[in-house]
């Protein structure tokens, strides 16, 4: 199986070591994320620093049968391009997904998207300081988009929005947090540590107000 955006190896850790993926690769930027794979010492991960834009397999042989991409294709498309050029960008990006999967093989993409509702001061706000700090230059793409950009090279089989359980899933991240704040600021520092308290409170009641969406959408290769 193939990781699009693997970041710190969770995903690829668990197919290997609970559900009996043979070989899961991931694909990242970053060679920190590489070095803290590559210590979980498991013999079935293989950890590349390049982007998925680049990324090829050599041949057949080498295709894959099934492919994640969890929270990443945010980080993938410029917002200052304008829509039709967005669109051949999702296009390649799918291009490239198809190109490595073997026909018949699953692809499931987590991604956010945002609901046109009415914003107040606080929600202008904090989606500005998300633009400044997490988020700058990306696009939260509409499903439209990503299902003009996929078609003809997948079916879609299922769309889910999990953004309850998102939500959830930030909460819990802002107690393990705290539970551990003063460790963390003797790593990263007090403003570091509290971008992210703000990063992670304004993901859980955007979701828990239905302001963002986070949907699952499960595809199959043609």
């Amino acid at each position: 199986m193939l990781d699009i955006g693997c970041g710190w190896g969770t995903m690829l850790n668990r197919l290997t070591t609970v559900h009996g993926a043979e070989q899961a690769v991931g694909l990242t930027l970053s060679r920190t994320q590489e070095a803290f794979i590559a210590g979980l010492d498991n013999p079935r991960i293989t950890t590349l620093v390049q982007s998925w834009a680049d990324y090829k397999v050599a041949d057949d042989s080498e295709k894959y049968d099934a492919a994640f991409c969890i929270n990443a294709l945010e980080h993938f498309v410029s917002s200052n391009l304008p829509p039709k050029e967005r669109t051949k960008r999702y296009r390649y990006f799918f291009q490239q997904v198809a190109g490595a999967l073997n026909p018949g093989a699953k692809f499931v993409l987590h991604t956010m998207t945002a609901e046109a509702l009415p914003m107040n001061r606080g929600l202008l706000d904090d989606l500005k300081f998300l633009q400044r700090s997490e988020f700058e230059g990306c696009h939260i793409p509409h499903l439209s988009e990503l299902s003009a950009a996929a078609e003809g090279l997948f079916e879609i089989d299922e769309i889910v929005n999990e953004r309850e359980s998102f939500a959830m899933a930030c909460r819990a991240w802002l107690v393990l947090l705290a539970e551990r704040r003063d460790e963390a600021v003797a790593m990263e520092g007090e403003e570091v540590v509290s971008r992210f308290e703000r990063y992670l409170d304004i993901f859980a009641y955007t979701l828990e107000d239905k302001f963002f969406n986070n949907f699952r959408v499960t595809i199959t290769r043609r």
